[in-house]
């Protein structure tokens, strides 16, 4: 029997051959070959449920004016080679977290030349055009899964991206407060899909005005309403902060800088916590015993669960007696499994979940925001239903 015969007739084999590839490749092949690669590339994506992670981290050596042109040359080369052929479910959502020198930002920008790194983000659209994304800068520093790295003090680069499956029993919405930013503005406004009967569990939410504080205040206040005041939360004040699902919606800088936007997750696949780690902790042992009160033994840690950390910028390493990463290596301790980013920030946003101070009445939209702390949150995606 022909080969060519052998692949356009053996179910099990095709399969087989095609489980092993990205899924850019898994598109790519399978629609300029046959019907039946392209029945096994549907079953196999629609069984794919893994949250991928892209982390890049700029030159330290360089002097400062080669900088920008290496880490566009290096990141834009990582960042491909990675859409391609390391991502192995489709993404619907991506999160993206870029530090650096505010400099560096407005130079690409000042003398005309390509925006970074925004043009680099077009490839998510090249490569999957139906994705929607939410990014976030900070010129204070983000949070990896090995490392937190502080960039107050000197030019570095670095970027993270984090992206979203599909899942039967999750929704992920996307906010942006851009265009919306009158005081009575309520959730189904900026949602307009979000159905009556959806249930909130969580919000993931950043600010880069204070002025707009009060309206994301009252934003999830109404979230809070419509769950039973039963919600985790986390965010940040940032230096820049917006949405887009498109290259056509390339933003605007100075838009970006007075922006909120963010993520509402619901379903009955959503299993999430928040806790806040007030200023008094400033130990190991006072940061493991925070963060032990998220239960690791009774969290799931696999390809579809990942934690969200957002600092306070004056709790590195000057607030553990020069130590670093005392936070992040806790948890990473902790759980083991379960990969961690965030950044720093000049405010943080947050409660803590599992208290009985989240079920008060009439709670102040200031409680929802925070100095000198750090907040966590944990998040867990399932097809199935796990309340």
């Amino acid at each position: 029997m022909e080969i060519g015969v052998v692949l356009s007739s053996q179910y099990g084999l095709v399969k087989c051959i095609l489980e092993h590839l990205s899924a850019f490749e898994l598109i790519q092949t399978s629609k300029h070959v046959c019907k039946l690669w392209n029945d096994v590339t549907e079953v196999i994506l629609r069984g794919r449920r893994r949250m991928e992670f892209f982390y890049y981290e700029g030159s330290k050596t360089l002097p400062q004016k080669k900088i920008l042109e290496k880490v566009k040359e290096e990141f834009s080369r990582d960042f491909q080679e990675f859409l391609r052929h390391d991502v192995y479910s489709v993404p619907t959502l991506g999160f993206i977290i870029s530090s650096g020198d505010e400099r560096q930002f407005h130079y690409s920008s000042i003398q005309n030349r390509d925006n970074y790194p925004y043009d680099d983000y077009k490839r998510l659209y090249d490569i999957f055009p139906k994705m929607r994304s939410l990014c976030v800068s900070s010129f204070d520093g983000i949070v990896t899964p090995s490392k937190e790295i502080e960039t107050r003090r000197f030019v570095l680069p670095s970027f993270t991206f984090l992206s979203f499956p599909s899942f039967q029993n999750v929704k992920i919405h996307t906010f942006d407060l851009t265009s919306k930013s009158s005081s009575n503005v309520m959730i189904k406004d900026l949602i307009p899909d979000l159905e009556e009967d959806e249930v909130i569990k969580g919000v993931i939410a950043f600010s880069s005005d204070d002025v707009l504080n009060p309206t994301l205040g009252r934003l999830i206040l109404n979230c809070m309403e419509r769950s039973n005041k039963n919600i985790a939360l986390a965010g940040a004040l940032v230096s820049l902060t917006w949405c887009c699902s498109s290259t056509d919606q390339r933003p605007d800088v100075e838009m970006a800088k007075s922006n909120v936007s963010g993520f509402v997750f619901t379903g009955d696949g959503v299993q999430v916590k928040s806790i806040i780690l007030a200023c008094e902790v400033n130990n190991v042992r006072e940061v493991e015993r925070e963060l032990s009160k998220l239960e690791p033994d009774k969290y799931p840690q696999d390809v579809t669960s990942y934690a969200f950390m957002f600092a306070c910028c004056g709790r590195g390493k000057a607030h553990y007696r020069q130590e670093s990463n005392i936070e992040s290596s806790t948890f990473r301790r902790l759980f083991p499994h379960t990969k961690l980013v965030g950044c720093f920030c000049g405010g943080e946003i947050g409660i803590n979940s599992f208290s009985n101070s989240t079920k008060v009445k009439n709670m102040n939209p200031d409680n929802f925001f925070h100095s000198y702390t750090t907040v966590f949150m944990l998040i867990s995606l399932h097809n199935k239903n796990i309340c």
